[in-house]
């Protein structure tokens, strides 16, 4: 199967050149998880300005465009631009996994919150679970039931996780090898509850 396509979302405004910089930092990071990662920054940018209204709104419709042909979005920082929030609430919308990177358990209220999920419907123990979960890189939407015992919750974290690095060692053991593309990122997939049931045994 083919490697998974990822949308990086990140700022742009502001620092141009620095928030570019950066976008492309997150993308090689990425590369090195065995996903194809997209920056729109990076591409976008290079055909249109920023600064001109007119091309900066062709360049929000190509991204939008793009974020609905991959699979997952993953999400940097702590700022939450705007346009970063419209993107993770389309993704969200698409049934897509959003992905929190590199972000503060302080904005995981306003990154999950964007998604209907409110750190008010969960106790402390939960919420915890959910921190651990989200700074693992797993899809929060798996796990964050608020229906759940926090030791349940924690269950599937861990069976998640065990799938990820067992996904990473793969990769790892096969990226210098001609065709290393036979694995796919399996942690956000639908099936995901699943495969940590299995896991758990």
């Amino acid at each position: 199967m083919n490697k998974k396509l990822v949308y990086i979302c990140s700022p742009l405004k502001g620092d141009l050149a620095a928030n570019m910089a950066k976008a492309v930092d997150y993308a090689k990071s990425a590369s090195e998880e065995g996903v194809i990662p997209l920056a729109p920054h990076t591409i976008f940018t290079q055909f249109l300005n920023d600064m001109i209204p007119e091309e900066r709104q062709r360049g929000l419709k190509l991204g939008i465009d793009l974020l609905k042909r991959c699979d997952e979005i993953w999400v940097y920082e702590n700022k939450l631009s705007g346009g970063m929030k419209n993107e993770i609430v389309l993704a969200y919308g698409e049934g897509k996994p959003v992905i929190a990177k590199q972000m503060s358990h302080e904005t995981y209220t306003e990154f999950l919150a964007l998604q209907n999920v409110f750190k008010a419907s969960f106790n402390q123990q939960q919420w915890a679970v959910i921190c651990q979960g989200m700074d693992q890189g797993l899809n929060p939407r798996i796990f964050a039931n608020s229906r759940m015992e926090a030791s349940e919750m924690d269950e599937i974290v861990q069976g998640l996780q065990a799938i990820k690095n067992r996904y990473l060692d793969n990769f790892a053991a096969t990226e210098h090898q001609d065709d290393h593309t036979a694995s796919i990122h399996p942690i956000n997939d639908q099936n995901d509850y699943d495969y940590a049931m299995e896991a758990l045994g």
